[in-house]
């Protein structure tokens, strides 16, 4: 994978903030390529599971690195069959967008995260239920009490698919400061 200079330095975040965005995020778009070349991206629901070790774009020695959780249905479509045959993806989160203009142009407020790595199809029931869990929670937590039952009635019909990052990039450009 060739490493691209960040066209605008000045709006790279720290790896730190990279996460942040990853958190906060709706859903990740995953991109991919067709056996023919065609690229494919699919925008999915997803959770992040944080962890340690190294990464390219993490910096010097230990950082917080992660991992990336989707869910799809058992039945292979466009986007599995992509992912079996070639593991690499791009996930690209976008969240704090705002347009907005400023003096004499408009733009849009925004903070971005980028990663890059292999997909894999998660095999154990346990980390299934597991992410099942953390998905309800992160989309619908006032229904808390209603995860387990689903998770049940659904669960025969649902994998559960991990991104284990390899590079990850954040940038932002003209964010409102948190209060």
């Amino acid at each position: 994978m060739k490493n691209y200079p960040m066209q605008y330095a000045d709006r790279e975040i720290s790896v730190e903030d990279t996460l942040e965005v990853l958190d906060e995020g709706e859903f990740i778009t995953v991109a991919t390529v067709d056996d023919d070349g065609m690229p494919y991206c699919v925008p999915l629901s997803y959770v992040v599971e944080r962890g340690w070790g190294s990464v390219e774009g993490a910096g010097e020695g230990e950082e917080p690195v992660c991992r990336i959780y989707i869910h799809t249905t058992k039945n292979d479509g466009h986007k599995m069959a992509d992912w079996r045959r070639d593991a690499r993806v791009w996930g690209s989160v976008a969240c704090e967008v705002e347009p907005c203009y400023e003096e004499t142009f408009f733009t849009t407020r925004f903070a971005s995260a980028m990663v890059a790595g292999r997909i894999r199809h998660v095999e154990s029931s346990l980390a299934v239920r597991k992410m099942l869990v953390a998905l309800c929670m992160k989309y619908m937590p006032s229904e808390k009490h209603e995860i387990g039952g689903a998770i049940e009635r659904e669960f025969d019909i649902t994998d559960v698919w991990c991104i284990d990052v390899e590079r990850i990039t954040g940038k932002a450009g003209r964010r409102k400061p948190k209060a």
